[in-house]
């Protein structure tokens, strides 16, 4: 097939020097699989100046107030509809960036189907911080027995062969097998020797670790999201290892996450758009799931890579980020269940979080200071529910 004809758009709020790496990757990207793109960057911080981001990108538009990730969203997806013929929108956090190969790999994809693409395609979302991988069949040269490593400093986090990490009853003593890796924490220093029993524990030995041992990797942050919990939604394979895990966790999945994802022209049309109602936070989730109400179930292709800096701007805010959480969750609740369920569900956790007062299994300042301020932004997350969904003000379809 010809290549996609694809539009770009970044929100930001504050996104700082963050906003620049993001738009670099995808240029570099686009200008290596030799394909057009059209960067659309929607800046939702009024106070800024337009001439600080408005030269970085295509299209720049400066909206006059802050309001929220979803409608910040719909604001650069209308400019798109009414200046370009696109195939497909990519939403792109602005603390997130694009491997080299990620529109090659994209055109890679689409040349397989033997139809017409009108599902969301998620890339593979890892942190974007570096940790060390050891590999221990070469460390060991391929030993087939499970050995015991002696780490008295919880330096190692000990993932199987498909990427899962692997808990462990002892943290001190970690029983490995031979295809396992063995995962530096990303803070901490590689040691020169590692210490283990063989099965017998008879007798401590040690290996000397070298560089050739010893690789650069990345986290799993998100492989898919589900829906399935009562109020609320997650994340998939957080914090598995990208490498072991990225020919396995390909597919169909129920949600797909704002953070990095390419939505087709017709698909987003079709659903109208982001709900506005929503601030911050469960807004991608909700629009997945009228997705999957009619049918449309986003697919994770794990050769497309995307970094991303969790939570790198709404984290310098986390009080703002907790209650958005709160309001959102009982937003997306009535969304998915309906109001009488949500009410319900309110009801519950009040009478459970006044319990445990009244038990004393807390003391009223914890209980004033914690579990009141989520209950009273989950109240606020309901009555906001309770309108019905105004049209976008954002989003105009031709």
């Amino acid at each position: 097939m010809n290549a996609p004809k694809i539009g770009v758009v970044i929100p930001t709020y504050a996104g700082g020097i963050s906003v620049d790496k993001a738009i670099e990757s995808v240029r570099t990207a686009g200008h290596e699989a030799k394909m057009t793109l059209s960067v659309v960057l929607v800046d939702n911080h009024p106070e800024f100046v337009d001439h600080i981001y408005s030269d970085l990108s295509d299209h720049y538009i400066s909206l006059p107030h802050n309001p929220g990730f979803g409608a910040a969203c719909n604001a650069g997806i209308s400019l798109l509809i009414h200046n370009m013929d696109f195939d497909f929108v990519f939403l792109l956090n602005p603390d997130a960036y694009v491997d080299t190969n990620f529109f090659m790999n994209l055109k890679e994809y689409l040349g397989k189907q033997t139809e017409k693409v009108t599902w969301p395609i998620m890339p593979l979302i890892s942190y974007d911080y570096k940790v060390h991988r050891i590999d221990l069949d070469s460390l060991f040269n391929e030993f087939n027995e499970i050995v015991t490593i002696i780490d008295l400093d919880d330096d190692f986090v000990v993932f199987e062969q498909h990427g899962a990490s692997v808990n462990s009853e002892d943290s001190l003593r970690k029983r490995v097998y031979s295809r396992d890796f063995l995962v530096l924490r990303h803070d901490r220093a590689v040691p020169k020797e590692i210490f283990f029993f063989r099965n017998s524990e008879q007798s401590l030995e040690s290996l000397r670790i070298t560089e050739e041992h010893v690789n650069e990797d990345q986290l799993v942050q998100n492989a898919g999201s589900y829906l399935s919990s009562p109020f609320s939604a997650g994340d998939r394979n957080m914090g598995w290892l990208a490498s072991a895990s990225s020919s396995s966790l390909g597919g169909q999945r129920e949600a797909w996450c704002g953070a990095a994802v390419l939505l087709p022209r017709d698909y987003i049309i079709s659903l109208k758009g982001f709900d506005e109602t929503f601030f911050l936070y469960y807004e991608d989730t909700e629009f997945s799931l009228r997705g999957w109400k009619a049918g449309i179930f986003p697919q994770l292709v794990t050769q497309l890579r995307v970094t991303h800096q969790h939570s790198g701007i709404t984290g310098q805010y986390p009080k703002l980020r907790q209650k958005e959480i709160w309001r959102s969750q009982f937003i997306f609740s009535s969304r998915k269940n309906g109001v009488v369920p949500t009410f319900a569900l309110f009801c519950y956790k009040v009478l459970r979080y006044t319990s445990i007062l009244l038990r004393r299994k807390t003391t009223f300042r914890h209980f004033v200071k914690f579990f009141l301020p989520e209950i009273f932004f989950n109240f606020l997350g309901l009555v906001k529910s309770l309108k019905v969904r105004p049209a976008n003000r954002y989003l105009r379809a031709k």
